[in-house]
């Protein structure tokens, strides 16, 4: 059973819309945002592929987490995706790696050969057991002190080839290809058969990662040495991407492919939302939106779904979760 779905990254959602709103067209950042962009577009579709295998487990008393970030003390750690059961927690690591993987647990060395080259990487296993610990750990704070935590860490792409060194032959009980999972899990099962958790318990320790779970909200503007003069205001053509529809008889025009929209707006508005601030007055919505009239921007502020606060032209709207 799905406790929490999988969500596309705010840092996706914030490079998307950076791109969208970025001014000039040529501005010397975008390259490199679309270069960090796909790096993490290509590492969620990994992760989603994760789905299909995790899916085929036995259900029966599992409790499945996508994407779940906790914090431990002073520190936050992310699992990929956890699965609880009354016998045991498995945490499973996903790796988007291409090439040739070489493992050696002596020398604490993971390098990856691809067209000829060598590069050297963190280490994801040392990666994967500082999230055992930690989740270890905070378990124990919540007085559950006897469940077990074992990893695995799934491979995605199923031409890459994994080796290791001689003396690190054990890694290959836990770095797989995605569809080994199941047996995996099963293999893991059979190891545990004392019950730690009534199912009671479980329903509750369930509901506490749940509230625990801590997103991490990523800063895009330090990174990249954008300012809030760097974006553009308008409402783009959901057709042909033109920045500068306009409103006309309750919906939008494009002046460059002719589309007509309804809704355009909502996207200029979500995008103010994550670059610029995250709320949004009436009199910021009639200034984004390029309009010159406040009731139209109050009426299309008022119908759009979003959550609010305060009354008349005190209102303030915020990004719905």
């Amino acid at each position: 059973m799905i406790i929490k779905n999988r969500k596309v990254p705010m840092i996706i959602e914030l490079e998307q819309a950076v791109l969208r709103r970025l001014l000039p067209p040529d501005h010397p950042k975008r390259t490199l945002i679309k270069n960090d962009l796909a790096k993490w577009e290509s590492g969620f579709m990994g992760e989603e592929s994760l789905n299909y295998y995790v899916d085929r487990l036995p259900q029966k008393h599992l409790h499945i987490f996508n994407d779940l970030r906790l914090k431990n003390g002073m520190y936050h750690f992310q699992n990929d995706c956890l699965l609880l059961t009354p016998h045991f927690t498995l945490i499973i690591e996903v790796k988007n790696y291409s090439g040739t993987l070489y493992f050696d647990t002596i020398s604490k060395q993971f390098i990856r050969t691809i067209g000829g080259r060598e590069d050297s990487f963190d280490d994801p296993i040392i990666q994967v057991e500082e999230q055992q610990e930690q989740l270890l750990d905070w378990l124990m704070t919540r007085n559950i002190t006897s469940l077990p935590v074992d990893f695995i860490i799934g491979i995605i792409n199923p031409k890459t080839i994994v080796e290791a060194h001689p003396d690190s032959q054990h890694i290959f009980q836990f770095i797989l290809h995605l569809p080994h999972i199941k047996n995996e899990f099963l293999e893991v099962k059979s190891n545990y058969n004392e019950e730690c958790l009534t199912l009671r318990e479980l329903s509750e320790i369930s509901g506490q990662l749940v509230r625990s779970h801590s997103p991490k909200v990523p800063d895009i503007h330090t990174p990249f040495g954008l300012k809030r003069s760097d974006f553009q205001r308008g409402v783009q053509c959901p057709n042909c991407l033109f920045l500068g529809m306009n409103r006309e008889n309750r919906k939008w025009h494009c002046p460059r492919c002719y589309t007509v929209s309804k809704t355009a707006h909502l996207q200029a508005i979500d995008d103010y939302l994550l670059l610029i601030n995250p709320s949004i007055t009436n009199q910021q919505c009639k200034e984004l939106l390029l309009l010159k009239d406040r009731h139209i921007s109050y009426k299309l502020l008022s119908r759009s779904g979003l959550p609010f606060s305060g009354t008349n032209r005190g209102r303030v709207y915020y990004r719905a979760d």
